[in-house]
């Protein structure tokens, strides 16, 4: 019978640390993943994580931090402009040991794009 509580992480956790000053905003937000055992080992004829283990086969997906960083300026009361990165320090997400399909990394929980960066305006009417 598979298991389909067995790859995911242990914890998953986020942090938004903001700050305001007069006109000025800015947050830090920081998402943290648990490593877990590959989905795919039971996908590979095995009952489990465990199973996979004993027949030789890596089956963790190590665990992962990602920061994001933003900053907003209020103009007036009508506009309000911004700028962001996200993936601060350009994480790569983890190898999946058993993914054998591109782009070899736990699409369910983590993102391939690297740093990135951001620029926003809003306007009220």
């Amino acid at each position: 019978m598979k298991d389909v509580t067995d790859h995911e992480p242990g914890i998953q956790a986020s942090v938004n640390l903001g700050w305001e000053y007069d006109k000025l905003s800015s947050n830090l937000f920081v998402k943290y993943r648990d490593s877990y055992c590959t989905e795919f080992a039971n996908d590979y004829y095995f009952t489990d994580c465990e199973a996979a283990e004993s027949a030789g086969y890596e089956t963790k997906v190590s665990s992962m931090t990602t920061f994001n960083l933003s900053a907003k300026y209020r103009v007036n009361e009508q506009v309000v402009v911004g700028m962001g990165i996200t993936n601060l320090f350009d994480k790569t997400p983890p190898a999946d040991p058993l993914d054998d399909f591109s782009p070899y990394y736990a699409e369910t929980y983590d993102n391939p794009v690297g740093r990135a960066y951001y620029l926003e305006a809003s306007y009220k009417f």
